[in-house]
């Protein structure tokens, strides 16, 4: 089987999943106090009061913090993939065509590190490397992303493979 060539990904940061982040945040707090104050017998005005007001500063606190996390380099090099240079393992865990999940594996002090990022591949998909290192345009990168994640990741959610069907580590073939 011949892999696919190496390509880099610029991920992490999208503000879509930031949004979609704040409003589950905002969404489970404001349910939560409301559930709590509820409960406690709280007067409705102070319920209607301080479950909103959690809500705006925890999904704003959700948000800023996304927005602030660096964007990440990930990068199949042909053999294996990496993650800001770490060794890593990469399963896709949500396909939405253009949009994809990611959670990516590294190891840094003898300890497994998951860490759950989105990758656009729309239009602004950033520079690629195709083969020879050479930079790829963007419909030619957004082809080479998919190819090396759908052959050389692990995809979760597969009976019988306690969810890493396909998952050789560090980017091998699957058997």
């Amino acid at each position: 089987m011949r892999t696919a060539p190496p390509v880099q990904m610029a991920c992490g940061r999208d503000p879509r999943w930031s949004a979609g982040v704040a409003a589950l945040t905002a969404l489970s707090s404001a349910t939560g106090l409301a559930w709590a104050l509820w409960q406690s017998a709280a007067p409705p005005a102070l319920r209607w009061t301080l479950a909103p007001a959690a809500a705006v500063l925890l999904g704003g606190l959700a948000w800023r913090r996304l927005q602030q996390q660096p964007e990440r380099r990930l990068i199949w090099n042909g053999s294996a993939w990496t993650l800001d240079e770490a060794a890593a393992d990469v399963e896709l865990m949500i396909d939405l065509g253009n949009w994809l999940l990611l959670r990516v594996t590294t190891t840094a002090d003898g300890r497994a590190h998951a860490h759950w990022l989105p990758l656009s591949l729309g239009p602004s998909l950033g520079p690629s490397l195709g083969r020879g290192g050479a930079a790829a345009p963007a419909s030619s990168a957004r082809h080479l992303c998919r190819a090396a994640l759908l052959a050389h990741a692990g995809h979760a959610g597969h009976a019988g493979h306690g969810g890493h069907a396909g998952h050789a580590g560090h980017g091998g073939h699957a058997a």
